[in-house]
């Protein structure tokens, strides 16, 4: 169970940095920032149906599991955006209120990605 959470949060947060990489590329930093929550709802659902793809009947909480996983990767993406902004030579001011967004953004569309498995499985 541990491989699997591990893998898919790694994919998440991987996926949310290529996501936001890729729109650097024609976009300013300031811009991804402001549009991360989007990256951060597809990667926190990737998370959310990965895990119960993964796990099917081992995973015991089957919603709250991937809702605390989708909560860490919105914080694991706070953190890399803090960390990252001044090495690309820009100030970024990022609140406590960005910080809950991403974790709220990423924590519900988790929550909504392992319900769509359940359902998608008929677990």
């Amino acid at each position: 169970m541990t491989l699997a959470s591990i893998k898919s949060l790694g994919s998440g947060i991987g996926g949310a940095v290529v996501l936001s990489l890729f729109a650097a590329t024609f976009l300013t930093l300031e811009k991804v920032v402001f549009i991360m929550p989007v990256f951060l709802a597809f990667t926190g659902a990737m998370i959310g149906f990965q895990l119960v793809d993964t796990l099917r009947g081992k995973i015991r909480g089957r919603f709250l599991f991937p809702f605390v996983m989708g909560t860490g990767q919105g914080a694991a993406v706070f953190a890399l955006v803090n960390i990252t902004g001044p090495l690309a030579g820009r100030m970024l001011t990022l609140t406590v209120g960005d910080l809950a967004v991403y974790i709220v953004v990423s924590g519900i569309t988790s929550y909504l990605g392992a319900r769509l498995a359940a359902r998608y499985f008929n677990l």
